[in-house]
């Protein structure tokens, strides 16, 4: 009776004294990209890169986010006329960045890949 865990990892309540339990394990895995196999739990490789697709795509959406915040006020201080060089300099930083992390996700070895760094924040 009780919480029981099936070879993908998933919860299987037992309520019943009745039940087969012999796919089951009480061992819990140890992440949530494991299976088990051959009464062990190991990596599942669909899951890890999907974890792995998950984190990346996360991480650019960040840097989108950021890239965006970044480049809107230096783009007033640029078309005002006020920017400083180092604004300038800042601005095309972070377009060239923007740019750079929309290549990512269609480069084959996505989510294997070297992210772009980060320009240095303009605005707080």
């Amino acid at each position: 009776l009780g919480v029981w865990y099936d070879a993908t990892g998933s919860q299987v309540r037992i309520d019943s004294l009745d039940a087969d339990v012999s796919a089951l394990t009480r061992e819990a895995p140890p992440n949530n990209t494991s299976m088990r196999v051959d009464g062990a739990w190991v990596p599942d490789p669909a899951k890890v890169a999907a974890a792995a697709k998950a984190t990346a795509d996360a991480a650019v959406s960040a840097g989108m986010s950021e890239a965006a915040r970044q480049i809107a006020v230096l783009q007033d201080a640029v078309d005002l006329g006020i920017s400083t060089v180092a604004e300038t300099t800042a601005h095309t930083d972070w377009r060239r960045y923007r740019v750079l992390l929309s290549r990512l996700q269609a480069d084959p070895a996505y989510p294997n890949v070297t992210f772009p760094v980060q320009p240095e924040k303009v605005v707080p």
